[in-house]
């Protein structure tokens, strides 16, 4: 019997029956979302800050139950013991978040990373433009302040420093905040590893065999340009 719920939560069926409750709670959060973008004109932004944190939580608390209840797994690795002090100060703090970017779930164990650590609603990230418009998601990002740019260093530039700007204020008001960002750029594949192993070796660059070569203009600028307490 064990070994039936087993194979029946892994299946992906219990996903699939609650797919209509959870776009109808996806609604109400992009709802309120939106009317939390009034406080802004009103010269709420501290307010309106600590409204979408929560809302952020709200939203994708229903993706973290059905990491877990798949009884999916994280493991840490580290060279000594992962102090708790540690993964307690990501989410509840001033932090950044640099990760492979090995598939399209990746993100969501960042997620579960950082909800453990004390605070899911500080998640932010630097994405591609293009994921504003994924349904009911995309506007929460957005108003989440995530940073989302276009791969071209000539106008990220600018949307990049006005990302940090606003973690500045973030930090002004103590108001936790966790960058999240994916050097490589894009998710790791073959052909794409191909690709980037060619482009090193036509630079002179060490032979990656597990990672891309990363974008390192975005990672720098981030490193320089955040006020960051971890």
């Amino acid at each position: 019997m064990e070994d039936l719920w087993q194979c029946f939560k892994g299946s992906g069926l219990l996903a699939l029956m609650a797919l209509p409750a959870f776009i109808w709670w996806a609604i109400c959060c992009s709802i309120v979302q939106a009317f939390c973008f009034l406080l802004i004109p009103l010269g709420k932004r501290e307010e309106y800050t600590w409204a979408t944190r929560h809302i952020f939580t709200v939203m994708h608390r229903p993706l973290l139950f059905l990491f877990e209840f798949s009884a999916s797994r994280i493991y840490l690795y580290s060279n000594a013991n992962v102090d708790a002090d540690i993964l307690g100060a990501i989410g509840s703090n001033q932090s950044m978040i640099s990760s492979n970017h090995r598939g399209d779930l990746d993100w969501l164990v960042g997620l579960l990373v950082q909800d453990n650590g004390g605070g899911l609603g500080c998640c932010k990230a630097i994405i591609k433009k293009s994921l504003v418009y994924v349904p009911f998601f995309g506007l929460s990002w957005m108003g989440s302040d995530f940073i989302c740019i276009s791969r071209n260093w000539k106008s990220d530039s600018k949307t990049l420093d006005a990302g940090y700007r606003r973690q500045h204020e973030y930090r002004q008001w103590a108001v936790p905040y966790c960058l999240t960002i994916f050097p490589e750029g894009t998710r790791l594949t073959p052909e794409k590893l191909k690709d980037s192993q060619e482009f090193c070796q036509s630079r002179g660059l060490p032979r990656l065999e597990n990672a891309l070569c990363p974008r390192v203009k975005g990672l720098w600028s981030a490193v320089n340009g955040l006020q960051l307490d971890v």
